[in-house]
């Protein structure tokens, strides 16, 4: 087949996320198995536009963050409508629009509902706006097939009124690289291992910390994923400084590779607070190291981390409930060790040629040659 993906990033651009990652691993997977597969996304300084090749996969680079959506319509429709067979559609907070003017099959990746996001990087009354308007958009996509990353968004499709025989869930997968085995660190240490950005929280695992060092003195947190150096990053800076808790946090820009492995493997506890997720995908990569993960229970967490299991879910927003569960799990060590058995197992169950091969049944099914 030949499989065009709409998406307003993709892998090289300087803030690719989870989601460019569920999207790159499965179109490689796909490439591997013989189809032509291309990305329509966004350009950014310093990109090739219209000729680049990353495993496998074509490259269009067209607009920017916001202009990607009409420029995308427009070299859809001018080159590359003829050009490919079935379309996938990812709806990453604003979608596409393909609907309106494709006429080839289409699948609808929809990552999640923005909703109360909105409120933590809007103005009240902005916020109030989209939150009515995002249900509106998603209803153009009610008559295609719809890929989810769990179960809690599909149940959010559904109350939204979706068919839910129409909507099939694709966890993300890991990529499984065996390496020399790192240690846990001697100190007890919470990793927190995202992007630094508002709905994902890491503002309350700083101010978490405290409380857990009046039972742990000697616990220290890493936190990475500073990269822009805009306000919100500036502020979770300035709130390490204000807690006097320099000699206790470390903080890293964008990780990956042996580094981010290292991180994941030696810390004690992964902690992702965030308000919803599409899945979590950290929750899984630092499982497979053996890291049980804290979190809130919240749509797409409440899927990835199986709570009691492996880690620990607490009421969203209570940063005192999240600082005991974290001292929990620091403190004892039966509980630590028998959840970095249980995740380390569970992670390994999720890898992308398995997970690539079902989000394919889905567009085989759909597509009509």
């Amino acid at each position: 087949m030949r499989i065009l993906i709409f998406n307003w990033r993709d892998i090289k651009h300087p803030k690719a996320g989870g989601a460019e990652v569920y999207i790159h691993e499965n179109a490689k997977q796909w490439v591997k198995e013989g189809h032509d597969v291309a990305i329509l996304t966004s350009s950014f300084k310093g990109a090739a536009e219209q000729d680049d090749v990353i495993d496998g996969i074509k490259i269009y680079r067209v607009g920017g963050t916001y202009t990607v959506y009409l420029r995308a319509m427009c070299l859809y429709l001018s080159k590359l409508k003829d050009k490919y067979d079935v379309i996938v559609d990812a709806v990453n907070t604003i979608p596409f629009f393909t609907p309106l003017y494709v006429r080839k099959p289409i699948i609808s990746l929809i990552f999640q509902f923005t909703r109360d996001v909105y409120f933590k990087v809007f103005p009240w009354l902005i916020a109030q706006i989209a939150y009515h308007i995002e249900p509106l958009l998603f209803k153009l996509y009610k008559k295609h097939a719809v890929v989810v990353l769990s179960e809690s968004i599909k149940q959010e499709l559904v109350e939204d009124g979706f068919a839910g025989e129409n909507i099939f869930v694709v966890e993300p997968g890991v990529g499984h690289v065996e390496m020399t085995s790192f240690k846990k660190t001697k100190m007890p240490t919470i990793v927190y291992l995202n992007r630094i950005i508002q709905y994902k929280n890491p503002d309350h695992v700083v101010l978490a910390l405290p409380e857990i060092k009046k039972q742990i003195p000697e616990a220290k947190l890493v936190i990475t994923g500073f990269r822009f150096d805009n306000a919100y990053e500036k502020k979770v800076k300035s709130l390490i400084k204000e807690l006097n808790l320099q000699e206790d946090v470390k903080t890293y820009g964008f990780i990956s590779g042996d580094k981010k492995r290292e991180l994941l493997q030696s810390s004690w506890v992964h902690v992702l607070p965030s308000i919803r997720e599409g899945w979590g995908i950290s929750v899984i990569e630092a499982g497979y190291y053996g890291t049980p993960t804290v979190g809130y229970d919240t749509v797409g967490l409440r899927d990835s981390v199986q709570d009691g299991k492996t880690g620990i879910l607490v009421p969203s927003g209570d940063i005192k409930a999240l600082a005991d569960a974290i001292t929990k799990m620091l403190k004892e060590d039966e509980l630590r060790n028998r959840m970095e058995k249980n995740v380390s197992d569970y992670a390994r169950t999720f890898n992308y040629d398995q997970k690539a091969k079902v989000f394919l049944a889905v567009i085989e099914q759909k597509y009509k040659p």
